[in-house]
């Protein structure tokens, strides 16, 4: 099933032209292979080397498209092989790969790299950037981030516990942490570590440092992939033991890994939501479908199907037949017409929902927007206070 994207009169011409190219890449070359891109098997067995391979081919033949159209790192700037999206054109783009599951990491945008990318970009230096953001921007490295403690809340990067110890060129760290993403593929991860002492008057937000270690590091040891849903994951739980880097290895300066990693995750919530609201398209889609041609006993006529416009006004009751009205009022009619008026007005309010909750999208979009402009208001308004008093 096809996704039907229409340009949004409210966003930019450049907003509205990413879209519908992502859309006819995912409609063309994703959804009809779906099956055979990720060699995935109904009956839980392994998938053949032959397919394997040939889903690996797909995959690439998709990646080199995407590179074509210029699609490809929509969150990294042009100077790192990527499109430069604002966060909004962004954010407007995930909700389309979404629809596809499977389809970011196809353009060059997934979990955990394009995050870490984004500190590398920001935080890195140029030798970092040559050593870890170009081979994981063009796909030879893969990457972790390594933040979340066992006895502590990860929604407090505060409470961590992890340290890192300067000895001579070396950053020494000692520390627990599980849920650390992509923990069994990636090539190195990126560490939040305390780096001052926890008794220091400072602020509590300049307490930290993010510290790029490579997996193979001794020191470095990996104790599982922590269970979802009863099956071991890529999110592992990992004992950094004596662990020894180079000091070039921090990324920033020291104290910065509190706003590291807000630069990381605030806009992430945003581009999680994006996603969701794009895989929840994709069930609407099928839910639709399912009510529109779904036959049974008592109604085996299914030539009779509903269309609609992509945008249909509020008042949307005009594409109901005026037959409903016998329905409605108990005139004689068929039981299958009847079954079948039933099921439009069900998808009818159906899509009325889905509209719906795109607004609710559009607010999600624009409200960090609208928290950043009144904070600075109410900044302005405290100094000017003080500035009067």
């Amino acid at each position: 099933m096809a996704m039907n994207v229409k340009p949004i009169p409210t966003l930019d011409d450049e907003v509205n032209e990413v879209r519908l190219a992502t859309a006819e890449i995912v409609n063309n070359d994703i959804l009809p292979n779906e099956d055979r891109m990720w060699a995935s098997t109904s009956d839980g067995r392994a998938p053949t080397k032959d397919a394997v391979q040939e889903a690996a081919e797909l995959r690439r033949g998709v990646q080199d498209k995407v590179k074509k159209a210029k699609l490809w790192a929509p969150h990294l700037p042009p100077e790192f092989g990527g499109m430069g999206l604002s966060f909004m054109q962004h954010a407007y783009m995930n909700e389309v790969l979404a629809y596809a599951p499977g389809a970011a990491p196809l353009f060059g945008v997934v979990a955990p790299n394009s995050g870490n990318q984004k500190i590398l970009v920001k935080y890195g230096s140029p030798e970092q950037h040559q050593k870890w953001l170009i081979p994981l921007t063009e796909g030879r490295m893969q990457s972790g981030f390594s933040m979340t403690e066992p006895m502590n809340p990860g929604s407090d990067p505060r409470s961590l516990t992890t340290r890192a110890e300067l000895d001579g060129d070396e950053w020494v760290i000692n520390g627990h942490k599980w849920f650390t993403s992509n923990g069994h593929a990636a090539d190195f991860y990126i560490v939040m570590c305390r780096t001052s002492d926890p008794d220091d008057p400072g602020g509590a937000n300049e307490k930290m440092t993010q510290i790029i270690v490579p997996r193979k590091t001794p020191g470095v040891n990996i104790i599982r992939g922590v269970p979802v849903w009863g099956k071991a994951s890529s999110h592992c739980e990992i004992k950094y033991e004596n662990v020894r880097v180079p000091k070039e290895n921090q990324l920033g300066q020291t104290g910065t890994g509190h706003q590291a990693a807000q630069d990381r995750l605030g806009a992430g919530r945003i581009y999680h939501c994006m996603n969701s609201v794009g895989a929840m398209w994709r069930c609407f889609d099928l839910m639709v479908d399912r009510i529109i041609n779904r036959t049974n006993s008592s109604c085996k006529d299914s030539s009779q199907t509903l269309t609609w416009t992509s945008n249909p006004p509020v008042s949307w009751w005009w594409i109901v037949p005026r037959r409903w009205k016998q329905v409605r009022t108990q005139e004689p009619i068929s039981r299958q017409s009847r079954f079948i008026y039933q099921r439009r007005i069900i998808a009818l309010w159906i899509e009325r929902y889905r509209f719906t909750v795109q607004q609710a999208c559009q607010v999600t979009i624009h409200l960090p927007g609208c928290i950043q402009v009144l904070g600075l208001y109410e900044s302005l308004m405290v100094q000017m206070k003080y500035t009067r008093s």
